[in-house]
């Protein structure tokens, strides 16, 4: 099997500067950056699912008609080309509309609407002909994606770009073909100045009379892909570099490092603000220099990245937004009255997320939308990762501004961590969750195992949502000892035959870095605060020194004995299988280096804890307990990509497996055996640690310095970091 780099590694390189050179080559126009200003709205936000023609529809696009009327165009399953409809502000009711437009045969369409300043409606089109292939409809279930000749159909494939001006009764009055643009689809346009700004893999502009295109620069930078135009006819452009996603508005450039690359800009005619967007994570607006959070998408119950177009409208904004268990795009009202289908307001809890699991926000999002009445805020603490790429610093952190924030009394009701930081377990900033647990989910339903990796004191600080077990294994004729010692580990090493490599992680740095995330011989998180031992560390830098400096490359054959030890890491059963035939004979699972039998790792996946200070505890509990329990549960109970924590999801994998006849029960048992026996989690070392440690290091294994000094030079700046950070 081939060598693995431990994911360990990539943790202590986080920090690595980024060399990347900019375009100077054309004056800017624009003025220098400016970070906007970030505030949350005064007021509540709430989305409100609008009807559309049928169940089924997808909407494309829509845009306002004139009067109070609106234009969308839809998808249907039943056809490929688009169905246009008139309704009202309410769109309680759909009229067909003929648009009078013929499009290519067998054509793939895509649309997009687009109002100028004046309020004139156009709308881009693109149709893509595959020679004599029909287009092929995503919509339709019955359409076989596997099946389908995709090398043809693409290859043959030819663009053809129109923009068409929409009369106040929804018919195409007049055309332009656009030319000079490469072959792709139009993904957004917009009206200024006499000029169609249009999207097309990049940005073009054109002559709104004659349709000749031109490629359009905004100077030193990339242009996103969004486009949109203030009432007052000034350009709105989503722009990036290599450090920073941006948003120009005329000739003001504005960093959004805090709501992520721009989705769509609009115009804002019946708005209080100069652009609003849907940006990665919620919904935005633009005044002068400060930028208003409106929503967030996760609390709104939507998905990141999943809002198309928002148009502002008498009563809010009409939001186009992915619905992913329905797999279309629906139409909702954005507004901040309460509707009558809400009971009342909602209690709103703030999620603090530390580590942005894409599963889990989304579970969250389908949470807010399954007619509770709980909200869940996520307050995104990663904005606070700062990283200074010129100058290779770290600014800010996320676990920085939470301990302030619980320190003000200003933090989060619950929080989301990739590893529960150690020294808030010792400071007593999580609830007990033991005392929180009910009938429905109760201590009994979960891995004994997993919730003693996740205690502290006798505690229960945090659940993960899943885990993968991590090991060392050789074979039993080299030894039978489980959950070995690290004096034993050496002396298996010294009994091996001299001709085998020792393990395959096969480096110097590399060996270190899974010894003292996995390993309690050298590195302790007792009491509620790491600490090093000195001489231990000695001998684990003396045992690593023995590895080369760089990996080996070569896969190694275990079935010949070419290699003693191997790193393990399993998040099913079939990975047991693997690793099993790997060695084509039985094998001992040893674990990491242990004092106290606890060799065996449980690598926690997205930990979620409930604050001490949350003043909603019951409710919180009614969060956590929907990540495992009951319907809404959507990233446990086999979905997830690792093991379940739950005892009846891993006995019924358990149970899969052995009926899939792929495992003897002896092999089997021992799987089991293993991932109930991984009742210690990796050491969670900060960043920081993880970098003195290397750091210091380094000049040991380049034979500058002894084991000794390094390892003291380890605890003294360790220890000083510690004290620093009580």
């Amino acid at each position: 099997m081939k060598r693995t780099v431990s994911f360990i590694v990539s943790l202590c390189m986080i920090f690595s500067a980024v060399s990347c050179q900019k375009n100077e080559s054309v004056e800017s126009s624009l003025e220098k950056t400016q970070a906007a200003q970030v505030i949350k709205s005064d007021k509540s936000y709430y989305l409100r699912e609008l009807s559309m023609p049928s169940e089924k529809a997808s909407v494309i696009s829509v845009a306002p008609l004139g009067d109070g009327r609106y234009i969308s165009a839809f998808r249907t399953p039943e056809s490929v080309l688009p169905e246009f409809y008139i309704t009202d502000g309410s769109f309680s009711g759909y009229a067909l509309c003929d648009m009078q437009i013929s499009f290519r045969k067998n054509a793939e369409i895509i649309l997009r609407f687009a109002n100028a300043a004046d309020g004139t409606l156009y709308m881009a089109v693109t149709e893509i002909t595959h020679g004599d292939m029909p287009a092929y409809n995503y919509m339709n279930p019955e359409q076989n994606g596997e099946d389908f000749d995709w090398e043809s159909y693409n290859s043959s494939a030819e663009y053809f770009h129109t923009i068409y001006r929409i009369s106040a009764d929804g018919k195409a009055e007049s055309k332009t073909e656009i030319t000079g643009m490469n072959d792709n689809s139009i993904g957004d346009f917009t009206v200024s100045g006499g000029k169609f700004y249009i999207t097309c893999g990049i940005v073009y502009a054109a002559d709104i009379t004659s349709g000749q295109a031109e490629e359009y620069k905004p100077s030193k930078y990339e242009a996103s892909g969004s486009l949109g135009v203030t009432s007052a006819d000034t350009l709105i452009c989503g722009l990036y570099d290599v450090y920073d996603s941006m948003l120009a508005n005329g000739d003001k450039l504005f960093s959004l490092d805090q709501s992520g690359e721009p989705i769509s800009h609009i115009s804002t005619d019946g708005s209080s603000f100069d652009a609003v967007f849907a940006g990665k994570t919620g919904i935005y607006g633009l005044k002068g220099d400060t930028l208003t959070e409106l929503a967030l998408n996760v609390q709104l119950g939507i998905g990141e990245n999943s809002a198309e177009e928002i148009i502002p409208t008498e009563n809010g904004y009409i939001l186009s937004a992915f619905d992913q268990t329905d797999t279309r795009n629906k139409l909702y009202l954005l507004t901040d009255e309460l509707g009558e289908d809400v009971p009342s307001e909602p209690v709103t809890l703030k999620l603090g997320v530390m580590y942005q699991h894409e599963d889990f926000l989304s579970h969250t999002a389908a949470f807010n939308r399954s007619g509770n009445n709980i909200t869940i805020e996520p307050v995104y603490y990663t904005e606070f990762d700062v990283y200074d790429k010129e100058k290779n610093e770290q600014v800010s952190t996320g676990s920085e501004k939470l301990s302030m924030d619980l320190i003000t009394g200003d933090g989060p009701d619950l929080a989301l961590f990739m590893n529960t930081p150690l020294d808030l377990k010792g400071k007593g900033a999580f609830a007990d969750m033991y005392q929180l647990m009910d009938d429905e989910l109760s201590r009994e339903m979960f891995l004994p195992n997993i919730l003693e990796a996740s205690e502290y004191d006798g505690k229960l600080c945090s659940l993960p949502i899943s885990f993968t077990v991590r090991s060392m294994m050789l074979k039993e004729k080299f030894s039978g000892i489980e959950n070995q010692t690290f004096r034993e580990m050496l002396q298996i090493i010294e009994n091996s035959p001299a001709e085998m490599n020792i393990i395959n992680n096969g480096s110097k740095m590399e060996m270190l870095i899974s010894m003292i995330s996995y390993s309690d011989f050298a590195v302790s998180g007792k009491n509620g605060k790491y600490s090093i031992n000195a001489g231990n560390m000695a001998e684990l830098l003396e045992f690593c020194n023995r590895f080369p400096d760089y990996p080996r490359e070569e896969w190694y054959d275990y079935s010949r004995d070419e290699v003693l030890f191997c790193e393990f890491a399993a998040a099913g059963f079939g990975d047991f299988r693997t690793y099993y035939d790997m060695f084509a004979e039985p094998v001992t699972f040893a674990g990491y280096p242990s004092e106290n039998a606890e060799g065996n790792i449980a690598a926690m996946n997205c930990n979620i804890a409930v604050m001490e200070k949350c003043g909603n505890k019951p409710e919180a509990w009614e969060f956590v307990k929907s990540v495992y329990v009951g319907n809404n549960s959507r990233i446990v109970n086999g979905r997830n990509a690792e093991f379940p924590i739950l005892v009846k999801d891993i006995e019924k994998l358990a149970e899969i497996a052995e009926n899939n006849g792929t495992f003897t029960k002896d092999e089997l048992d021992k799987a089991v055996e293993v991932i109930k026996s991984a009742k210690r989690a990796s050491n969670g070392l900060p960043n920081d640690l993880f970098h003195i440690i290397s750091e210091e290091a380094l000049p040991y294994f380049a034979g500058e310095c002894t084991a000794e000094d390094a390892a003291s030079y380890i605890k003294n700046r360790t220890d000083i970091y510690i004290s620093e950070n009580e």
